[in-house]
C-alpha cells in the first residue's frame, strides 16, 4: 500500500544549467533551425565552444539507504515511531529509482579496548541480553532471524519484484529498525558507527590496550565485504541517523588513550576516574594551557587531586564537555564526518597519509561507448546526503507557518542558514566557544537558567517538580542532578504511546524505578507511590556534535527532532504529522533534488508562452550506426555550424580528438525540441510524465511559469528547473549542452 503523506515525485527528468554567463537571462528568437541556431550556439571562441555549458551529469539510477539506529536505554519507543514511517520513504524513493538497498547499523562500537564499560566478555549483568558491541556490521549479522536479500545482511528492493514483495521488503526494514533495540553500549558512537561501516578503509574489528595506549586489532573483513556488496558506486547514498544523544564516536587509534572513556578501573571494579582540567578549560577550552592535570601540577584546578571524585566523573556521562572537564577530547574530531562525505582523499588514521574514500571510488561513467579518454566518473558530493533525526526540539527547526500552526514542515539546510537557525540550536566555535541561544541545547547536569526561548515567548526551563504543575511544551521540566549527578537535562520530550510500570525486570531501560525517584524527572509519575513509578514520556539529550556534521554539510543534510509533534493520530501511516513522518517527508524531499530536481542557479527569461530562448543539445558518441536525431523522440539534426562548435566544446574540453580517443567529427549532435503549444503546458503542469511526450520545458516559481509544486524540493532562492519529459531524455549515455541567447 502507497503511504499517502509524502508529496509525490514529479517524474520529468531535470538537469542543471550550472552558470550561463551574461546577464539576467535570455531574449532573443527560439527557432531551432538556421542563422538563429547558430547565433544561439556562437559568440566566446575562447571558450572552445562558443558560449555552451556541458549542463548534464548521469543522474542516480540507484540509491544506497543505510540508517544507523541508536541502540541504547530509552529508544524503544523512537525506534517504533521510525519502523511506522520507514515504509513511506522507501516508497515515495520507489517511485523514481527502483533499485535500492537498505541496511541498518547500530551505534554499539563496545569497550573501545577498555576491557570493561560495553566489554562482551563481561557477560549480562541483568535478564536483558546485552548488545554492547555490535561491530557497525549491518543488524541480520548480529541478531538473530532478521530477513536479508541473498544473506548480504541489507534489504534489497528489485523494481521487478511483485507488489507482495515489496511489501515483504517494507516488513522487514521495520523489522530491521527496531531490532536494534535498547540494550546497546551507552557511548553511542553514532557518527563513527556508519564512518566504520561505509568508509573507513581498515574498519577495525577489535580494540585492546598496553596498559597505557589504545592498541588496533585486526581489520574487520566482513565490514569491507559487506560494504562491497551494500554500497554501489554510483548510487545515491542516503545516510539516516535516528539518536537520542549526543554523540560519543571515541578514538580508536594506535598510540591514543580513548580506552579510557569506557574504564573505571576493570571489570566489577569502580575505584578510577578521568583527570582533572587545568582551570582555564572551564572557561576558554580552546587555550594552548588547557590540559589534564598531573602529578605535582601547580594548576589551582589541580589542587584538589590530579583525578575527578566519583561525583564529578560518573562513567556514563564521560563524553560531556570532555575538553572542559578532563583538559582532553578523546572523541574524533567532527570535521572527520565532514571530510568522509565530501572529500574524494581522506586521513583517517591522522598518520598524514591520505587515502582513497570508498565513498567516491571512480565507476564506469557511461554504458558502452564513451566519449573519452574519461570512461569513470566518480559520484559527485551531492549524490551524498546525511540526515539527522537526533536531539533537539522540532521547534527550533520548523518553518513559521507550521511552529504554532497545524502540520509539522521541517526547514531546508539553506532555509536554516538564512534564519540563524544554527546560532539557535549549536551555539559555535570549537568545543563550543559560545553556547546555544535556546536555553533547552545547553548541555547541563543542573537545571538550567530559566531563560526564554528566543522563539516561543514565555516558554523557559521550569523548576524540577512532581506534581507536573508547571509545565513547558519543549522539554515539560528540569530534573533535580541527584545524588550520583550522573544524568544530564533534556532538550525535548514527548508523551509515551503506552505508559510503561518500572519493575526489576525492565529495570535497565525503564527510567522511573524506586530509586530514580530523586530526580523529578519529567519523564515519570510517581502518583501511586515511590516504589511504582511510571514512565510516561520520553525524551532526548541535545545531539551537539551530531548537529555540527549536519550544519558544517550544508545542503547536503536535513535536519529533524526525533522529538515528534504528535504522537496522536487515527491514521499513523497517512498522516502527515504524525511522528517521524514530517522527517521522512524532510528527507524524501532532499533526495528527489538529488534524483532528479538539479535547480537553476541564474533564472531564465521566459516569453508569454513560458519558453526560453535557449538551445539543448544531446552528444553521443554511437558505436557503429550512423548518427541519428528522431524528431519522434524529441530530437531535432543540427546545421554544420552547430556541430561544429559543439566538436570545438568536446575538444576543448578534452572528449574527444585526442591520442587514443575518438575524433570529435564521430560525435552525434541532436538537439533536445523545447515543448509548445498544448505539450508545453503538459510539460509545465503535469506532475507525472504522460509517456508519449519527448522535449523539456522551462519550469519557474518566481516567474509564475509552471506547477509550483514541480519545484517544490528546490531551495527557497532556486525554484526553477528545466524539466525533461519522456524516455532516455537526455540519453543517459551521452552529455547535454545549452545555450542561450545573449548568454
Amino acid at each position: 500500500m502507497t503511504r499517502g503523506y509524502l508529496v509525490k515525485i514529479a517524474c520529468g527528468a531535470v538537469v542543471s544549467a550550472l552558470s550561463l554567463g551574461g546577464g539576467g537571462g535570455c531574449g532573443g528568437k527560439s527557432s531551432t533551425t538556421g542563422e538563429d541556431e547558430g547565433a544561439a550556439a556562437s559568440g566566446g571562441a575562447a571558450n572552445g565552444g562558443g558560449g555552451l555549458q556541458i549542463v548534464s551529469a548521469p543522474r542516480p539510477e540507484k540509491v544506497d539507504l543505510l540508517f544507523m539506529i541508536d541502540s541504547s536505554a530509552d529508544m524503544a519507543e523512537k525506534q517504533r515511531l521510525l519502523s511506522q514511517a520507514v515504509g513511506g520513504l522507501v516508497e515515495s524513493v520507489a517511485e523514481v529509482v527502483g533499485d535500492i538497498h537498505i541496511g541498518v547499523i547500530t551505534s554499539s562500537l563496545g569497550d573501545h579496548g577498555s576491557g570493561d564499560i560495553c566489554s562482551t566478555n563481561l557477560g549480562s549483568t541483568t535478564i536483558i541480553d546485552h548488545t554492547f558491541d555490535d561491530h557497525a556490521h549491518l543488524l541480520p549479522t548480529v541478531r538473530q532471524g532478521l530477513a536479508s536479500s541473498d544473506d548480504a545482511g541489507f534489504l534489497a528492493w528489485d523494481p521487478g519484484a511483485s507488489d507482495a514483495a515489496h511489501d515483504g521488503v517494507i516488513r522487514n526494514v521495520a523489522d530491521h529498525v527496531t531490532a536494534a533495540g535498547e540494550a546497546g553500549c551507552a557511548f553511542e558512537a553514532s557518527l563513527e558507527a556508519w564512518y566504520r561501516f561505509l568508509v573507513d578503509p581498515d574498519p577495525v574489528g577489535s580494540m585492546s590496550n598496553n596498559g597505557m595506549v589504545s592498541v588496533r586489532g585486526l581489520t574487520s573483513a566482513l565490514i569491507l565485504d559487506q560494504r562491497a556488496a551494500f554500497l554501489r558506486p554510483d548510487s545515491l547514498l542516503v545516510i539516516v541517523m535516528l539518536t537520542d544523544e549526543n554523540d560519543c564516536s571515541i578514538v580508536d587509534e594506535p598510540g591514543t588513550q580513548g580506552w579510557l572513556i569506557p574504564y573505571k578501573g576493570g571489570p566489577n571494579m569502580n575505584h578510577w576516574r578521568m583527570p582533572r582540567a587545568h582551570s582555564v578549560c572551564a572557561t576558554n577550552p580552546n587555550a594552548s594551557n588547557c590540559a589534564p592535570c598531573g602529578q605535582g601540577d601547580p594548576d589551582p584546578g589541580c589542587t584538589s587531586g590530579v583525578n575527578h571524585t566519583d561525583l564529578d566523573d560518573p562513567p556514563n556521562l564521560r563524553c560531556y564537555r570532555q575538553k572542559q572537564r578532563f583538559g582532553i577530547d578523546l572523541l574524533y574530531p567532527t570535521q572527520r564526518y565532514v571530510d568522509a562525505l565530501t572529500e574524494p582523499s581522506i586521513d583517517p588514521r591522522y598518520n598524514g597519509t591520505p587515502v582513497d574514500n570508498p565513498i567516491f571510488r571512480p565507476y564506469q561513467l557511461f554504458p558502452g561507448p564513451t566519449l573519452g579518454p574519461i570512461p569513470e566518473g566518480q559520484r559527485p558530493a551531492s549524490w551524498v546526503i546525511l540526515a539527522g533525526i537526533v536531539g533537539v526540539p522540532w521547534q527550533d527547526l520548523a518553518t513559521t507557518d507550521s511552529l504554532e500552526g497545524e502540520g509539522l514542515t521541517y526547514l531546508s539546510a539553506s532555509e536554516l542558514e538564512s534564519a540563524d537557525r544554527w546560532d539557535l540550536i549549536l551555539g559555535g566555535g570549537t568545543y563550543g566557544a559560545w553556547e546555544p541561544l535556546d536555553p533547552f541545547m545547553l548541555e547541563s547536569i543542573d537545571p538550567r537558567p530559566a531563560g526564554e526561548h528566543p522563539l516561543l515567548p514565555y516558554v523557559r526551563p521550569e523548576p524540577p517538580n512532581l506534581d507536573r504543575a508547571a509545565w513547558n511544551p519543549i522539554n515539560g521540566h528540569e530534573q533535580y542532578p541527584g545524588s550520583l549527578r550522573d544524568d544530564l537535562q533534556f532538550a525535548c520530550t514527548f508523551s509515551l504511546q503506552t505508559a510503561v510500570a518500572c519493575t526489576p525486570e525492565n529495570g535497565d531501560s525503564c527510567r522511573c524505578n524506586a530509586n530514580e525517584l530523586e530526580y523529578e524527572s519529567p519523564l515519570c509519575d510517581y502518583s501511586d507511590g515511590p516504589d511504582a513509578g511510571v514512565q510516561v514520556m520520553t525524551g532526548a539529550y541535545p545531539s551537539l556534535r551530531n548537529l555540527q556534521v549536519l550544519k558544517d554539510l550544508g545542503d547536503q543534510a536535513v535536519t529533524t527532532s526525533i522529538c515528534p509533534k504528535s504522537v496522536v493520530s487515527n491514521d499513523p501511516e497517512m498522516d502527515p504529522t504524525y511522528g517521524y513522518n514530517p522527517a521522512m517527508a524532510a528527507i524524501a524531499s532532499r533526495m528527489r533534488e538529488a534524483m532528479l530536481a538539479q535547480c537553476l542557479e541564474q533564472q531564465l527569461t521566459p516569453d508569454e508562452s513560458g519558453r526560453v530562448a535557449c538551445h539543448v543539445y544531446e552528444v553521443r558518441m554511437p558505436a557503429n550506426e550512423p548518427c541519428s536525431c528522431d524528431e519522434n523522440i524529441g530530437r531535432a539534426p543540427v546545421s554544420s555550424g552547430v556541430a561544429s562548435k559543439v566538436a570545438s566544446k568536446l575538444v576543448h574540453e578534452g572528449r574527444c580528438g585526442g591520442r587514443d580517443q575518438r575524433p570529435c567529427s564521430e560525435a552525434c549532435t541532436c538537439e533536445i525540441q523545447q515543448f509548445e503549444g498544448p505539450e508545453l503546458e503538459t510539460c509545465q503542469t503535469t506532475l507525472n510524465d504522460p509517456g508519449n511526450l519527448f522535449g523539456y520545458c522551462y519550469i519557474d516559481q518566481e516567474a509564475g511559469v509552471g506547477d509550483e509544486s514541480i519545484v517544490e524540493s528546490c531551495p527557497a532562492d532556486r525554484k526553477r528547473i528545466l524539466r525533461f519529459i519522456g524516455a532516455n531524455v537526455p540519453a543517459k549515455d551521452g552529455m547535454t549542452l545549452m545555450s542561450c541567447s545573449g548568454g
